[in-house]
């Protein structure tokens, strides 16, 4: 989640339509209902941290930064300078870092001439960023001047008194599956890029853990699939991190069709849940939504799971929709639902009713305040509503 020249999107509300119980007038609507289990289920151990994040990328603004961010307890992205803001806040702040790019006059760059000392060659020829980001450069993760850098780049994030990092990028190809061939001193030779980035990963860690044991450590491999790929052996990104992002779930930064990818995603989660319940626990899901809609849609879609979930950069990339969210709706119960056109499951203070298809769905949801697509609703009895594609229904029970 670094420079990718992220384009701001215009907002598009999907409407929701609701009725009364026994007054559905379209009796060709697809029924699903799913009331309450007769006997509450044991709450099961969930993947959710106690945490909530919220990225912030953007000047402190004291008129408007408070109310975007109050619903979570980690900013992450705030400049030094901000640091203080959050802390009177009750938040915790972590700090953007990237070890994978770095532009000249920077801490780890100081200047295109620099580069020999610090950037990853193929074929003795500088890396640009896969990214694209104009004069952005590939760091060689086994330089030994590097690996001092990254030293007091850390050192100085906890003299700024943040609490964390977040290290965006990880170590991408084709330098992951490659050894740089820079004439600069490396700590072995003949090591990869992946391999080295996770080194430098470690000693990251150990220096932010010595300091301060509770400092969290997360990184972004973009999808965690990544994780496993970038190299052999041990140890692994998951070893290394508290938490693993899982950037651009189900919906992506792309404005076009590329920005729906739920038809992805979905199977994807139910493997990771399924099958690998270690590394689920450390997930945290970033969606760029465009509307409440999709928000509401994708915080579903993660209480389903069991996912900790957030959204988007700030206010003027793309907006902010965390007070839109009901975050008390709480953890998920029973086990893991299988697949189908509705996901429906019961959390600790509510439900989850979600269309997953490109067709209106019926469902049966319980009184409560309900979250429909961008609406919401108090209801007294049991309400049939209507859920229109790629809508989801969140009703608050207790």
């Amino acid at each position: 989640m670094g420079p990718r020249g992220l384009s701001t999107v215009s907002l598009s509300f999907v409407l929701a339509v609701l009725t009364g119980c026994g007054s559905l007038s379209n009796s060709s609507v697809p029924s699903v209902s799913a009331g309450p289990p007769a006997v509450p289920p044991a709450v099961t151990p969930s993947s959710v941290s106690e945490h909530t994040f919220a990225f912030w990328y953007e000047a402190w603004n004291a008129n408007t930064t408070p109310a975007a961010v109050k619903p979570a307890d980690v900013i992450i992205g705030l400049a030094p300078s901000d640091v203080d803001k959050g802390h009177a806040l009750g938040k915790q702040v972590m700090q953007y870092q990237t070890y994978y790019q770095a532009l000249p006059n920077s801490l780890l760059l100081t200047s295109t001439a620099d580069l020999a000392n610090v950037g990853f060659e193929i074929n003795h020829q500088f890396v640009l960023n896969i990214f694209g980001t104009p004069n952005s450069y590939v760091m060689c993760p086994n330089s030994s001047v590097f690996h001092q850098r990254v030293q007091k780049y850390v050192q100085l994030a906890l003299d700024q008194h943040y609490d964390g990092l977040f290290i965006d990028n990880t170590f991408l190809d084709p330098p992951a599956h490659l050894v740089c061939d820079g004439a600069h001193p490396h700590l072995d030779p003949l090591v990869e890029g992946g391999r080295a980035y996770l080194t430098l990963l470690a000693e990251a860690r150990q220096t932010l853990k010595a300091r301060n044991s509770k400092a969290i450590f997360m990184t972004n491999p973009g999808d965690p699939a990544w994780a496993d790929q970038m190299a052999t052996g041990s140890p692994t990104l998951w070893d290394l991190s508290d938490l693993v992002l899982w950037e651009s779930w189900g919906y992506t930064s792309f404005t076009d069709a590329r920005h729906d990818v739920w038809d992805d995603a979905i199977p994807k989660s139910y493997n990771y849940v399924q099958n690998a319940p270690e590394k689920t626990a450390k997930l945290v899901m970033l969606s760029y939504v465009k509307n409440v809609t999709e928000a509401r849609f994708a915080f579903a879609m993660a209480r389903f799971f069991g996912f900790n979930w957030t959204a988007n950069l700030g206010a003027s990339q793309f907006g902010t929709y965390l007070n839109s969210i009901p975050f008390n709706l709480g953890q998920p119960m029973g086990p893991l639902p299988p697949s189908g056109p509705v996901l429906h499951r019961v959390c600790e203070r509510g439900e989850v009713f979600i269309n997953t298809t490109g067709v209106a769905q019926l469902v049966e949801v319980p009184a409560g305040t309900m979250f429909l697509g961008s609406t919401k609703a108090q209801t007294s009895l049991p309400t049939q509503v209507t859920l229109l594609p790629r809508t989801a229904a969140i009703v608050i029970t207790q």
